[in-house]
């Protein structure tokens, strides 16, 4: 700038992470509202790849979700079908928690499902034992099948001398079914599969 003028203000550029999952192969992906609400600007990245832009399709702000259309996948995330998630089943959520911070290739984590409700016995919600930090929203939340049962959406912060020990929410599974069918978006299902080991089910989760 030229003496006694003013610099022009920087443009200032804020960019948050989420994780989502492709859920059919024209190319949808499902993750939280909250992660992508008053973006001006989407990409989805793939590991190994590089950013593609994306779009949103529709939004639920009360249950918290977005689904997205970005390019085709060749690998897509199964909802399960056939038989009711139960307290105490194993699960294992895949996601991209404290991007910049923690590692950059995804992580996986286990636990179990600890109740059938979620805060205040909200009955959408499956409290899962499972770790979720700021960044795996919109994950997904799989059974040992590698089967979706719910998505990643929420912790219990520590209130007053109150310390939660993995208390953690997942939207439930057919929660988000009904959003995708009244939204026109097809969706694979799959019923009772194998089980796999959680590394097996990293793996799969990954290419989804």
């Amino acid at each position: 700038a030229a003496p006694g003028s003013t610099a022009p203000p920087a443009t200032t550029r804020r960019v948050a992470t989420g994780t989502g999952f492709y859920i059919n192969r024209q190319g949808h992906v499902l993750t939280n509202a909250h992660v992508v609400n008053k973006c001006k600007e989407l990409t989805v990245s793939r590991q190994g790849s590089a950013p593609i832009p994306a779009s949103v399709v529709k939004s639920d702000t009360s249950n918290d979700l977005a689904v997205l259309i970005a390019a085709p996948s060749p690998a897509v995330a199964a909802f399960r079908t056939g038989r009711p998630v139960r307290a105490g089943e194993a699960v294992v959520v895949y996601g991209y928690p404290l991007t910049g911070t923690l590692s950059s290739g995804g992580t996986v984590t286990n636990g179990s499902v600890s109740a059938l409700s979620g805060f205040r016995d909200d009955s959408r919600y499956l409290q899962v034992s499972a770790p979720i930090q700021g960044g795996n929203s919109g994950g997904p939340v799989l059974d040992t099948a590698g089967n979706v049962v719910g998505i990643a959406t929420s912790s219990l912060s520590p209130r007053g001398r109150d310390v939660p020990q993995n208390v953690n929410f997942a939207l439930k599974a057919d929660v988000a079914r009904t959003f995708l069918e009244a939204s026109g978006v097809p969706v694979e299902t799959a019923g009772a599969g194998r089980d796999l080991s959680v590394p097996d089910i990293g793996e799969k989760a990954r290419a989804f």
